[in-house]
């Protein structure tokens, strides 16, 4: 994990005890971290130190198959494992109740078979205010936004690939199950008004800008992808 300074080049990094790579990362509100190391075998707790640095301050040691870490704020955090969700920090749990359930295939263009959900990612991507939902197919690497109805209901917004397989153009490669990309920001980055996205894949920072200004008072905006500004740190 690396610090970026403001012409995006690495200016310092976190790297986990005997060479051990990082999997996923959550931060605290108090400025520490967790890092769960890849394999899903072991989640480290990261301080800030005197530098304001993040370093390995512990190590606990789990029975492996984790896959990505997440915050909840009535659960508190969460590992997901190929069969399920483990609760890892006491949280504030209230009773749960299903509401909605999704085919994998949702919002999905017409022609695309056996979709797969890997990762859920929640964030305003249309800018009215509140959190949708976004959706990653790992395998043929296909984003797909889902946005709140009126009736409380998740709704198709858009779906669109990141890149096509994983001989990605600038290097890449591995099993046919690489989580690309690995972090999803919506901020308005050109300061027109408009609700843009930035996405951390392989060695590159991909921009998508939004074709057209709106509010977020707009709410319900379509929002479409252009084509992406490619940056490398």
């Amino acid at each position: 994990m690396q610090w970026l300074g403001d012409d995006l080049h690495a200016i310092d990094q976190v790297m986990l005890p005997d060479g051990r790579r990082i999997a996923d990362t959550v931060l605290n509100a108090d400025g520490s971290a967790w890092a769960l190391q890849q394999g899903g075998t072991a989640i480290h707790r990261l301080v800030p130190d005197d530098a304001g640095l993040l370093r390995v301050e512990s190590t606990t040691r789990l029975d492996g198959g984790g896959r990505a870490l997440f915050y909840d704020d009535r659960l508190g955090l969460l590992m997901q494992t190929g069969q399920g969700l483990t609760r890892l920090a006491e949280g504030r749990p209230l009773e749960l109740e299903v509401v909605q359930s999704l085919d994998a295939r949702a919002g999905r263009p017409e022609g695309i078979r056996d979709a797969t959900v890997h990762r859920v990612m929640s964030l305003d991507i249309d800018g009215d205010g509140r959190d949708d939902a976004l959706l990653a197919d790992d395998i043929r690497h296909q984003l797909t936004a889902m946005t709140l109805g009126d009736d409380s209901q998740l709704e198709p917004m858009l779906s669109w690939p990141v890149f096509e397989d994983i001989a990605y153009p600038y290097g890449g490669g591995g099993d046919n199950q690489v989580r690309e990309p690995r972090r999803v920001v919506a901020l308005d980055l050109d300061g027109d008004g408009g609700q843009d996205l930035a996405l951390l894949s392989h060695d590159r920072l991909l921009i998508y800008l939004a074709r057209e200004p709106q509010s977020p008072s707009q709410a319900q905006a379509q929002v479409e992808p252009s084509t992406p500004t490619e940056t490398q740190p």
